[in-house]
C-alpha cells in the first residue's frame, strides 16, 4: 500500500527470490534442473507472486543466463528461444514487464544482444554497471566509466545503475560529474521528445473543430515506454485556462531514435468558448491529467505547459479571415 499505487516515487520493482544475488540465475549451487519446463513453471510461480501482489508497479526481470557456464541449467539456453522460456521472460514479456541485463559490461555474452535487438521497442531496458565505482577507477578491469555508457546506449537502456557508496558517490561527483550528466543530455539514456513542428488554424469560430498538426521526434536512445496523452489548452495572456482538451488516442510509446512522427490531433472548443485572442499551449499528461513531461523545446510555463503561439477565436457565426488553412 505505501509503494504500489498511481503516483508512487517508485519507478520499478525487481522481481527476486531464486538464485543468487538479483540475477535470476543460479551460482554456486549447481542445480540440475530435471528440464527447461520445470525452470520455467518455478520462476513463473515466482513471477505470480509479485503481479499478483503488485498491481500499479512497473516490475522488473533480469534477461541475462546462468552465471556458471558449468551449471546444468546454462547447456538448456542454446537459443534465444531458450532464454526466453528457460527463465519465464516470456510471461514477463506478456505482462509488459521491464528489463535489466545485470552485470553489464564485462558479463555479455550468448544472447543479451538478441533478446534486446528483439525486444527494446516493447519493453524499456536497464543496463547494470555491476562494479563498485572505485573498483571501475582504480582497478581498470571492468571497463572505464565511458565505455560503460558507450554499450549501454547501444543497447538502448532507458536507465544506468552504477553501484555507489556515500564516500564513492561524493568522488564521482568530483571526479566524473560531467561524465555523469552527459548520460542524461539529448542522444543519451532514456528518451527526449522533441515538437519539431506544429500547425493550426489562425482563426476559427467557437464549436469548430480545431485540428493541431504536429511532427516529433525522439532525439535519445530508449522510449517512453508510459504514454502520455496530448492536452490542447487555450488561455488567457497570463496562462490562466479557459478551455482544455485530450487527444487520447495520442501515443508516443513506439517513438525511436532517428523517426519522425508526424500526426493531427482533433479538439473541441465548446460553442460558448468567448470570443478573442488566446494562447495555445501544449502539455503530455499523467493519468490525472496534469503535465508531466518535460519537452526538449523552450516555452515552458510554471505549469508545465508549452506555449506555441496564438489562436483567435471568433463568435459560432463568424467566418475565418485567415487566407491559409493552416497557419504556423
Amino acid at each position: 500500500a505505501r509503494y504500489d499505487r498511481p503516483g508512487s516515487p517508485i519507478i520499478m520493482v525487481q522481481v527476486m527470490g531464486y538464485g543468487h544475488w538479483a540475477d535470476w540465475g543460479t551460482w554456486f549451487s549447481h542445480y540440475p534442473w530435471p528440464s527447461a519446463k520445470a525452470e520455467h513453471d518455478l520462476l513463473t510461480k515466482i513471477i505470480d507472486v509479485y503481479s499478483d501482489t503488485l498491481h500499479d508497479s512497473q516490475l522488473l526481470l533480469p534477461y541475462n543466463p546462468e552465471w556458471n557456464l558449468e551449471s546444468p541449467s546454462a547447456f538448456q539456453i542454446k537459443t534465444l528461444h531458450d532464454l526466453v522460456y528457460c527463465k519465464a521472460l516470456d510471461v514477463g514479456l506478456k505482462r509488459n514487464f521491464a528489463f535489466i541485463r545485470t552485470g553489464f559490461i564485462d558479463r555479455l555474452r550468448f544472447f543479451d544482444r538478441d533478446f534486446m535487438a528483439a525486444y527494446w521497442r516493447q519493453a524499456p531496458l536497464i543496463a547494470e554497471g555491476n562494479w563498485n565505482y572505485d573498483d571501475m577507477k582504480d582497478q581498470l578491469t571492468h571497463g572505464t566509466l565511458a565505455e560503460n555508457l558507450k554499450v549501454m546506449l547501444e543497447y538502448h537502456s532507458n536507465y544506468a545503475h552504477f553501484y555507489f557508496l556515500p564516500a564513492t558517490y561524493k568522488r564521482a561527483m568530483h571526479e566524473d560529474r560531467a561524465f555523469l550528466e552527459n548520460g542524461l543530455k539529448s542522444g543519451a539514456l532514456g528518451y527526449r521528445l522533441v515538437l519539431s513542428h506544429a500547425a493550426w488554424s489562425e482563426e476559427l469560430p467557437a464549436g469548430d473543430l480545431l485540428l493541431f498538426d504536429q511532427s516529433w521526434v525522439n532525439r535519445s536512445v530508449g522510449r517512453l515506454y508510459v504514454a502520455h496523452p496530448l492536452k490542447l489548452y487555450l488561455t488567457d495572456n497570463q496562462g490562466n485556462e479557459k478551455f482544455s482538451d485530450l487527444d487520447t488516442t495520442f501515443n508516443e510509446t513506439s517513438w525511436t531514435q532517428g523517426e519522425t512522427y508526424s500526426l493531427t490531433s482533433v479538439f473541441h472548443p465548446p460553442k460558448k468558448l468567448a470570443p478573442g485572442v488566446y494562447d495555445v499551449r501544449i502539455a503530455l499528461v499523467d493519468f490525472a491529467g496534469n503535465p508531466r513531461i518535460k519537452l526538449a523545446i523552450d516555452g515552458r510555463d510554471p505549469l508545465g505547459r508549452y506555449r506555441l503561439g496564438t489562436i483567435r477565436i471568433l463568435p459560432p457565426e463568424g467566418k475565418s479571415a485567415c487566407d491559409q488553412p493552416y497557419c504556423p
